[in-house]
């Protein structure tokens, strides 16, 4: 994918997927399409949300799993493209961004 990334950032391509998948029945299922170019999902402590790291759109969207409407909501909009999302141990979430050659970036914080 990384030599096709570049033509993918100008495309319109958003056909990447969220999948759900049930440890009971081993089935995995769609439970929404039309992301660009997803890289990462974390999903938080008592399993209600996951976040999901949108490259292209630079962007983390929280997906609300405790209703069957899985519609996702802009978590926040970030400077950079994001590489990575993880939760540390205390529940909260990091985001790493490409920098690339562009120097220093401000930290941003969501605030509770």
């Amino acid at each position: 994918m990384c030599r096709y990334a570049d033509f993918l950032s100008r495309s319109a391509y958003s056909n990447g997927r969220l999948l759900k998948y049930d440890l009971h029945t081993k089935n995995a299922s769609v439970i929404y399409i039309g992301l660009m170019i997803p890289k990462r999902v974390a999903l938080n402590k008592n399993h209600s949300f996951p976040l999901v790291a949108e490259t292209t759109r630079r962007r983390i969207l929280k997906f609300n799993l405790e209703t069957n409407n899985f519609e996702p909501k802009v978590f926040v909009e970030l400077p950079r493209v994001p590489d990575n999302v993880k939760m540390n141990h205390k529940g909260e979430f990091l985001v790493a961004l490409n920098a690339g050659r562009l120097g220093e970036i401000k930290v941003l914080r969501k605030r509770r």
